[in-house]
């Protein structure tokens, strides 16, 4: 599979992407990102999230703008990022 030119070698079909470590969604989003919009806009929120807010606040700021349906976590808004 090819990511932006990038290669890639898939086991099976992704069907969500977890991402852990200080910085891992930086680089993520530096290196491959999404080109679907609602995943790379909530990428964009979690990379902003994880850099400017104080520890506790990011779950507050997180429940504030996004609402579940379904299995799904869905922006409340489509007024852009970080606000």
């Amino acid at each position: 599979m090819s990511i932006r030119g990038r290669a890639f070698v898939r086991k099976h079909d992704v069907q969500h992407l977890i991402i852990r470590g200080s910085g891992a969604a930086q680089t993520f989003q530096a290196s491959v990102g999404f080109a679907i919009p609602a995943k790379r806009d909530k990428l964009d929120d979690l990379t902003w999230v994880s850099t400017s807010l104080e520890s506790g606040e990011e779950y507050s700021w997180f429940l504030a703008h996004y609402e579940q349906r379904g299995r799904k976590w869905l922006r409340k808004d489509n007024h852009g990022n970080n606000s």
